[in-house]
This record gives structure tokens, C-alpha cells and sequence, in this order.
């Protein structure tokens, strides 16, 4: 991807997000208002591929703020003797609470998919492939 297509990404991120706000809004108020229940709550374990603290952050708060996801905890990646342990965060990882996942692997997917719409829009190259 090209620094020339950021802009747009960015902005297509921000549209994206906001979609995905309403869904997942909606899906918490009906289970609040209907008697029968469609959550299937997990927790996961999610390895990001987020490669500093902004983005990290970001992407901490983006599943905190999206109803029916919450952020448990985060355990930092090893790092090889030598590096830098304040930067770079590949390999962390995330401890998610997941109201409505069919699966492990399908929350999995989610928030990978998630992910990468945000690298996506803050990164000038693009997520990696």
C-alpha cells in the first residue's frame, strides 16, 4: 500500500468503525430488552502483531470501547537478550472477554480482522501481509 492511499484509509477506518459501534450497540440493547439470551461469552488469548505503544494502545481502547468486548489484561512478549523491552509489542499478548463469539477461533478471527483495519489505517505501508 501507498503513504498516498493513507488519508483514505484512515478515513475509511474511522467510517468502519463507527458501523461496527452501532452493530455491536445494537446486539447488547437486544439482549438487554429480549428475554432470551445470544450471548456465548469466551475469553481469548490474542497474540497482536501491533509494533508500538500507540498502536497497542489503540487498539486496547478500540475493543474496550466496542460493546460486548473488554480488555482483561496484557502480557508482553520475550524479548531476546539485547532488545529493547520498552519497544515494540509483536508477540504480545491480549486477554479478551468476547459477549458473542461462535467459537474461540471465530473471536480469534474477529479481532485479527479488527486488528488489521486499524494497522491499516495508522500504519503509512498498510498492516502486513
Amino acid at each position: 500500500m501507498s503513504w498516498l492511499t493513507w488519508p483514505f484509509r484512515f478515513l475509511w477506518f474511522l467510517l468502519w468503525f463507527a458501523g461496527r459501534l452501532a452493530v455491536t450497540n445494537i446486539a447488547v440493547v437486544r439482549d438487554v430488552l429480549v428475554r432470551d439470551q445470544r450471548s456465548s461469552p469466551v475469553i481469548v488469548a490474542y497474540r497482536t502483531l501491533c509494533d508500538s505503544d500507540l498502536e497497542a494502545a489503540l487498539f486496547a481502547i478500540m475493543i474496550s470501547l466496542t460493546p460486548g468486548t473488554l480488555m482483561l489484561a496484557t502480557r508482553d512478549a520475550p524479548h531476546a537478550p539485547g532488545d529493547d523491552p520498552h519497544h515494540g509489542h509483536a508477540g504480545s499478548r491480549l486477554y479478551v472477554h468476547v459477549m458473542y463469539a461462535d467459537s474461540v477461533d471465530r473471536a480469534l478471527a474477529d479481532l485479527r480482522h479488527e486488528e488489521t483495519a486499524l494497522l491499516n489505517a495508522v500504519r503509512r505501508k498498510g498492516a502486513p501481509t
